[in-house]
């Protein structure tokens, strides 16, 4: 597998179907290296009448899927604009790799469809709103890696305070929503008033300008999944400290762990 010579992918793919575990490995890395040459390969491999193939192909596309996406994170982390509740929903699948945006999706729809049946012309209206559907807020000091992933927001309708009132902005954007920061809490803002998730959704006058810190939805992103990388080091999950470092920094080796401690750094595996 030289790069000098490089094999045939075709023949390269056929060793996917090597009952020896190792050179399955070896061949799989190597297709990923390639993955510009695969084109519609691994659909039809998906084919085949050897269920050994079926399996590796399958576990072959599963981790393109995760690449794919971990580029588009990295994409949408070095964007000027974004749509938060589609970056939340590129969040949430660096984290449950196994879920899928359609899912995402369509929980999305049911919040919308359960805000529908209450007023919302007014920001007041807004929190009321979610008060009323139950969703509470935890703050941005929160390191549980599923308040930050949307499904689970969802579901539990419970997350951080700073990622509802992104949500929020998209949600309604007639109102011309803002999300601010003041003394250290996060809210969303209309043109006279405040509202603060962690404080029960209850509405406040707006502080003086230099007293707030405006932010924006990329800014939000960034948060979202550097505290995401903060909840997996908290939780000592290698994979996804890996992972989600590079998404962050668009490197896709392990280069991208060069500045964190052993055990992460593998250059300071001697050191230990």
């Amino acid at each position: 597998m030289a790069d000098q010579n490089p094999i045939d992918i075709r023949r390269l793919a056929s060793l996917l179907d090597d009952p020896d575990e190792a050179v399955a490995i070896s061949a799989m890395a190597e297709l990923l290296n390639r993955e510009s040459e695969l084109g519609e390969l691994p659909a039809e491999l998906q084919e085949s009448a050897s269920p050994l193939m079926r399996r590796r192909i399958h576990q072959l596309q599963s981790a393109l899927t995760m690449i794919r996406r971990r580029r588009y994170l990295s994409t949408l982390l070095r964007s000027e604009k974004v749509n938060f509740l589609d970056a939340l929903v590129q969040v949430h699948l660096q984290w449950f790799d196994n879920d899928s945006e359609v899912s995402l999706y369509k929980k999305i729809a049911l919040l919308c469809e359960e805000l529908k049946h209450h007023p919302s012309g007014t920001l007041e209206e807004v929190g009321d709103a979610f008060a009323a559907c139950g969703i509470t807020a935890t703050p941005v000091t929160t390191l549980k890696a599923e308040q930050l992933c949307i499904g689970v927001m969802l579901d539990e309708k419970c997350g951080l305070s700073p990622l509802w009132c992104g949500m929020i902005c998209e949600l309604y954007p007639t109102l011309d929503l803002k999300t601010l920061r003041y003394q250290g809490r996060f809210a969303v803002a209309s043109a006279d008033a405040m509202l603060v998730p962690e404080d029960n959704w209850q509405l406040h006058p707006l502080p003086r300008k230099k007293e707030i810190e405006l932010w924006k939805p990329e800014n939000l992103l960034q948060l979202a999944v550097m505290t995401l990388f903060s909840g997996a080091v908290n939780s000592d999950s290698f994979r996804y400290i890996l992972t989600i470092s590079q998404a962050f920094t668009g490197c896709e080796t392990a280069e991208s762990l060069g500045t964190l401690p052993y055990p992460y750094n593998p250059e300071l595996e001697g050191l230990s």
